[in-house]
């Protein structure tokens, strides 16, 4: 988990959740994780149902990316999926190395 994390530390990028503290207590680490105040991208979808074709572009550049970014930078985002991706409040994209829980 220590590797983990410093890679999340040092990602900086708008479509990526950013990394801001951890600690650790007896056998279990906390992540202290950027805000991101629309949820994830499978309950927003439950919620709207049809998502508009300039949302549904736009997810998808976000997405795209946020993948470019970090394989640039040696990551493999190996869990994608709905549930992992955030939204903002201006309905951008943030994925998220950890699973939320």
């Amino acid at each position: 988990m220590e590797k983990e994390i410093e890679i999340h530390r040092r990602l900086q990028h708008p479509r990526i959740v950013r990394l801001l503290d951890f600690f650790e207590e007896a056998q279990k680490v906390y992540l202290v994780l950027e805000f991101v105040p629309q949820g994830n991208l499978f309950r927003f979808m439950s919620r709207q149902g049809s998502l508009a074709p300039g949302l549904r572009r736009q997810i998808f550049r976000d997405t795209v990316e946020g993948l470019a970014y970090l394989h640039r930078n040696g990551v493999v985002l190996r869990d994608l999926k709905p549930e992992n991706m955030l939204l903002d409040d201006a309905l951008r994209i943030k994925s998220t190395l950890f699973q939320p829980i």
